[in-house]
Protein backbone atom coordinates (compact mmCIF):
# COMPACT_ATOMS: atom_id res chain seq x y z
CA UNK A 1 0.00 0.00 0.00
CA UNK A 2 1.24 3.30 -1.05
CA UNK A 3 1.40 6.32 0.93
CA UNK A 4 0.98 10.53 -0.04
CA UNK A 5 4.88 10.40 0.98
CA UNK A 6 5.81 7.50 -1.65
CA UNK A 7 3.19 8.90 -4.03
CA UNK A 8 4.38 12.11 -3.63
CA UNK A 9 7.87 10.92 -4.40
CA UNK A 10 6.69 9.02 -7.06
CA UNK A 11 5.54 11.59 -8.55
CA UNK A 12 8.45 13.77 -7.86
CA UNK A 13 10.84 11.13 -9.83
CA UNK A 14 8.43 11.34 -12.51
CA UNK A 15 8.75 15.06 -13.09
CA UNK A 16 12.96 14.78 -12.47
CA UNK A 17 12.38 12.00 -15.47
CA UNK A 18 10.46 14.23 -17.87
CA UNK A 19 13.00 17.01 -16.80
CA UNK A 20 15.73 14.94 -18.05
CA UNK A 21 14.00 14.00 -21.08
CA UNK A 22 12.80 16.99 -22.44
CA UNK A 23 15.13 19.74 -24.47
CA UNK A 24 12.76 22.17 -23.76
CA UNK A 25 12.36 21.57 -20.00
CA UNK A 26 16.57 21.53 -19.54
CA UNK A 27 16.24 25.37 -21.43
CA UNK A 28 13.56 26.32 -19.60
CA UNK A 29 15.89 25.25 -15.82
CA UNK A 30 18.84 27.24 -18.00
CA UNK A 31 17.17 30.51 -18.52
CA UNK A 32 15.52 30.43 -15.16
CA UNK A 33 18.60 29.79 -13.34
CA UNK A 34 20.63 32.36 -15.70
CA UNK A 35 17.63 35.17 -14.93
CA UNK A 36 18.03 34.25 -11.18
CA UNK A 37 21.37 34.90 -11.15
CA UNK A 38 20.86 38.37 -12.84
CA UNK A 39 18.38 39.13 -10.50
CA UNK A 40 20.82 38.28 -7.22
CA UNK A 41 23.55 40.17 -9.41
CA UNK A 42 20.98 43.40 -9.90
CA UNK A 43 20.12 43.07 -6.01
CA UNK A 44 23.75 43.19 -5.16
CA UNK A 45 23.74 46.54 -7.45
CA UNK A 46 21.28 47.92 -5.75
CA UNK A 47 21.94 47.42 -2.27
CA UNK A 48 26.09 49.15 -3.36
CA UNK A 49 27.39 51.39 -1.19
CA UNK A 50 26.92 53.61 -3.27
CA UNK A 51 24.48 52.19 -5.23
CA UNK A 52 25.19 51.47 -9.14
CA UNK A 53 21.46 52.18 -10.35
CA UNK A 54 22.13 52.45 -13.75
CA UNK A 55 23.95 48.98 -13.63
CA UNK A 56 21.24 47.89 -11.52
CA UNK A 57 18.48 48.78 -14.10
CA UNK A 58 20.28 46.89 -17.03
CA UNK A 59 21.01 43.88 -15.33
CA UNK A 60 16.98 43.35 -14.00
CA UNK A 61 15.80 44.13 -17.39
CA UNK A 62 18.25 42.20 -19.27
CA UNK A 63 17.10 39.15 -16.45
CA UNK A 64 13.45 40.47 -17.57
CA UNK A 65 14.04 39.16 -21.30
CA UNK A 66 15.39 35.61 -20.16
CA UNK A 67 12.90 34.99 -17.91
CA UNK A 68 10.01 35.96 -20.85
CA UNK A 69 11.69 34.08 -23.60
CA UNK A 70 11.60 30.84 -21.03
CA UNK A 71 7.77 31.51 -20.50
CA UNK A 72 7.50 32.13 -24.18
CA UNK A 73 8.49 28.22 -24.71
CA UNK A 74 6.15 26.26 -25.99
CA UNK A 75 6.35 21.77 -24.50
CA UNK A 76 5.65 19.15 -26.93
CA UNK A 77 3.23 17.66 -24.52
CA UNK A 78 0.80 18.37 -21.35
CA UNK A 79 3.28 16.52 -19.10
CA UNK A 80 5.55 18.76 -20.10
CA UNK A 81 3.44 21.90 -20.01
CA UNK A 82 2.57 20.54 -16.28
CA UNK A 83 6.22 20.07 -15.65
CA UNK A 84 7.40 23.22 -16.17
CA UNK A 85 4.64 25.22 -14.81
CA UNK A 86 6.34 25.73 -11.42
CA UNK A 87 9.08 27.70 -12.83
CA UNK A 88 6.78 29.46 -15.35
CA UNK A 89 5.01 30.51 -11.62
CA UNK A 90 8.37 31.76 -10.40
CA UNK A 91 9.69 33.58 -13.63
CA UNK A 92 6.38 35.55 -13.50
CA UNK A 93 6.54 35.93 -10.03
CA UNK A 94 9.59 37.76 -10.32
CA UNK A 95 8.63 39.53 -13.66
CA UNK A 96 6.09 41.17 -12.63
CA UNK A 97 7.73 42.31 -8.95
CA UNK A 98 11.10 43.77 -11.56
CA UNK A 99 8.84 45.34 -14.02
CA UNK A 100 6.57 46.82 -11.43
CA UNK A 101 9.55 48.46 -9.56
CA UNK A 102 10.81 49.92 -12.74
CA UNK A 103 8.37 50.78 -13.75
CA UNK A 104 7.45 53.39 -10.40
CA UNK A 105 11.30 54.03 -10.45
CA UNK A 106 13.79 52.37 -8.39
CA UNK A 107 15.32 55.30 -7.84
CA UNK A 108 14.14 59.41 -8.08
CA UNK A 109 16.42 62.20 -8.43
CA UNK A 110 15.35 65.84 -7.03
CA UNK A 111 16.94 68.72 -9.31
CA UNK A 112 15.41 69.85 -12.10
CA UNK A 113 11.55 69.83 -12.37
CA UNK A 114 11.70 66.94 -9.35
CA UNK A 115 11.05 69.20 -6.32
CA UNK A 116 13.35 66.91 -4.34
CA UNK A 117 15.87 69.89 -4.19
CA UNK A 118 18.82 67.77 -4.82
CA UNK A 119 17.74 64.85 -2.26
CA UNK A 120 19.05 61.59 -3.51
CA UNK A 121 15.73 59.13 -2.72
CA UNK A 122 16.32 55.09 -3.07
CA UNK A 123 13.50 52.39 -2.89
CA UNK A 124 14.11 48.80 -2.30
CA UNK A 125 11.78 46.39 -3.24
CA UNK A 126 13.81 43.37 -3.41
CA UNK A 127 16.15 43.15 -0.23
CA UNK A 128 18.68 40.56 0.96
CA UNK A 129 17.91 39.97 4.57
CA UNK A 130 21.14 39.46 5.50
CA UNK A 131 22.74 42.50 4.11
CA UNK A 132 19.96 45.36 4.42
CA UNK A 133 20.93 48.97 3.80
CA UNK A 134 22.17 50.70 6.23
CA UNK A 135 19.13 53.00 5.86
CA UNK A 136 16.89 50.16 7.68
CA UNK A 137 19.09 50.11 10.70
CA UNK A 138 16.55 51.60 12.80
CA UNK A 139 14.14 49.51 11.80
CA UNK A 140 16.08 46.40 11.99
CA UNK A 141 17.12 47.27 16.15
CA UNK A 142 13.26 47.87 17.02
CA UNK A 143 12.98 44.12 15.89
CA UNK A 144 15.44 42.59 17.26
CA UNK A 145 14.47 44.44 20.98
Amino acid sequence: MLSIKDDMARSDNENDDLVNRSRELQQQRAMCDEGMGLVNQGVAMQNANPPDVVGAETTLLHAVNIMEKALSIQYGTSEEQEASQRLNNKMNRYVKMIRGQLERGSVALGGAGGGGGGRHVVKFNILEMDRLPAMYNPIVEMLNK
